[in-house]
């Protein structure tokens, strides 16, 4: 890929439809999130579904289970959900980093939860907004005992007072502007008219590029661009590194585009790779670590009688484990039986899962942790950036002020310098030694070594020249303080 295709394909990202925005779905069972959903056409405003039930279902379908969840294939259907689960997790966690439209799907019965993904979220750069499909309690009833995957009538009945509840509280969060409500109580016809009555709202929030500090930096990160180096990294949080490979180019500004593009090339190509390897082995770490950080967490905040009782249905599983093997492999085989006696053991005991933490907060969490680490650097790079250029200022003032700007050293090493681009122009014909190639200044350095005694001659004939015009630089330097005094 040349430097024009990569910079363009940077672009493409960055202003992809719905960057930045996240719509929660709410609603109780029986709701109608998911048509109601499909009729608003998040799709095509560019929001990608982070929702686990579609790999659910697909993997009930293929393991030859039930959708009406029967109590006596609970334990395979448990092992799918964990997969579901996890497969979903990925496909979220690509969209997160790449700060894509999220469309979370939710019951609204868990407020903490709903309400800690917005904060993370909100952190990240996000604007958040809640899509709430309201529906009579006899309305959800009538829907899930006719759906092709259904639910007890206790479940939805306890759900759908909780949901209506909560209403309140998640307008108050989300805030009156960003909370539309859909109606849902009657027949496809009623609902295509709510859903075209919030759309154009919808769609305008979504199309507009959020105004805050984090999606502005992100934004500038991946379109500036630069003049001789590629934007090649994909990520801010590498901001800094193309900062400092900026710095390293200063030094070779002179350089014409042609005899530097094939050394660029490789070693943008060998850079790449290693900071690749180093932010997958960072990011595989972090993620072990708060992996393990949620499972101590989740076990420990159970009591010693839950975990007793995972024990034994972990061991009821084990004459299953070829099963297990079959279907997920020999190294992910133990986790998921592990996993799936802990939900059988929590749901036993009554213990919710909703309280304790999702994938996608997770993974928000380390995204949040990352940029934080990135601008406390970026913050301290500023300091010391500041703190050097003073101290050169006032290097170069007392040297002015004491006369060693005048000294004989300084003035030959100018003399010298201006020599050698005065012989470069007089060989090179009115080129000087700035204007020159790499091929171009290795040859005329070549020539100046055997002039070593004809530039001597020269400088000491430039001296004098050199001594003056300092001498008048500073003159000027203290009549300006003089009058600023003065005033």
């Amino acid at each position: 890929m040349t430097l024009e295709e990569t910079y363009e394909s940077l672009l493409e990202g960055i202003n992809d439809p719905g960057v930045f925005k996240a719509v929660f779905m709410a609603g109780g069972p029986g709701s109608g999130k998911s048509l109601a959903a499909k009729k608003l056409g998040f799709a095509s405003m560019g929001l990608r579904d982070v929702n686990s039930d579609m790999a659910f279902e697909r993997g009930l379908k293929q393991a030859g289970l039930s959708l009406k969840m029967p109590e006596d294939e609970e334990e395979r259907r448990d092992a799918v959900r964990v997969h579901a689960k996890a497969i979903t997790g990925k496909r979220q966690t690509m969209y997160v980093k790449g700060r894509l439209g999220l469309v979370i799907d939710s019951t609204a019965r868990d407020v903490k939860k709903v309400l800690n993904q917005k904060m993370l979220l909100d952190k990240l750069g996000y604007e958040t907004a809640m899509v709430f499909v309201n529906t009579s309690l006899e309305t959800a009833l009538d829907r899930n005992r006719t759906r092709e995957r259904s639910i007890p009538d206790k479940i939805v009945q306890d759900n759908h007072k909780v949901v209506r509840a909560n209403m309140g509280k998640l307008q108050s969060a989300f805030g009156r502007a960003n909370f539309f409500i859909i109606d849902n109580d009657g027949d496809t016809k009623d609902l295509e008219k709510n859903t075209t009555k919030v759309f154009p709202r919808l769609q305008s929030w979504v199309k507009k590029y959020p105004d805050n500090k984090m999606a502005k930096a992100w934004h500038g990160a991946l379109t500036m661009k630069p003049t001789k180096l590629a934007a090649e990294f994909e990520h801010p949080i590498e901001f800094e590194t193309r900062l400092q490979e900026r710095e390293k180019m200063k030094s070779f500004k002179q350089f014409t585009e042609d005899a530097q593009t094939d050394q660029l090339k490789d070693r943008q190509e060998r850079e790449k790779e290693q900071l690749a390897k180093k932010h997958d082995a960072e990011n595989d770490k972090d993620k072990l670590r708060l992996t393990r950080k949620s499972n101590a967490q989740s076990e420990g905040a159970v009591s010693p009688e839950v975990m007793k009782t995972k024990e034994k249905l972990y061991k009821d599983l084990k004459p299953q484990r070829k099963e297990f093997e079959t279907k997920y492999g020999k190294d992910k085989a133990d986790d998921v039986m592990h996993a799936t006696a802990m939900n059988m053991a929590k749901k036993h005991h009554k213990i919710s899962e909703g309280r304790f933490q999702t994938e996608l907060d997770r993974q928000l969490q380390l995204e949040y942790a990352n940029i934080g680490q990135y601008m406390r650097a970026m913050i301290k790079k500023g300091q010391q950036m500041r703190r050097r250029k003073a101290s050169n200022t006032k290097k170069r003032m007392r040297s002015m002020k004491s006369g060693k700007g005048l000294q004989r050293k300084s003035l030959e090493a100018a003399g010298r310098r201006k020599a050698k681009d005065t012989l470069t122009r007089k060989m090179m014909g009115g080129k000087g030694w700035a204007d020159l190639t790499l091929q171009q200044r290795f040859n005329v350095g070549k020539k100046l070594k055997k002039k070593s005694g004809a530039i001597a001659k020269l400088a000491k004939k430039l001296m004098p020249i050199i001594k003056k015009e300092r001498m008048a630089k500073k003159a000027a330097m203290q009549q300006k303080k003089n009058k600023d005094t003065k005033q």
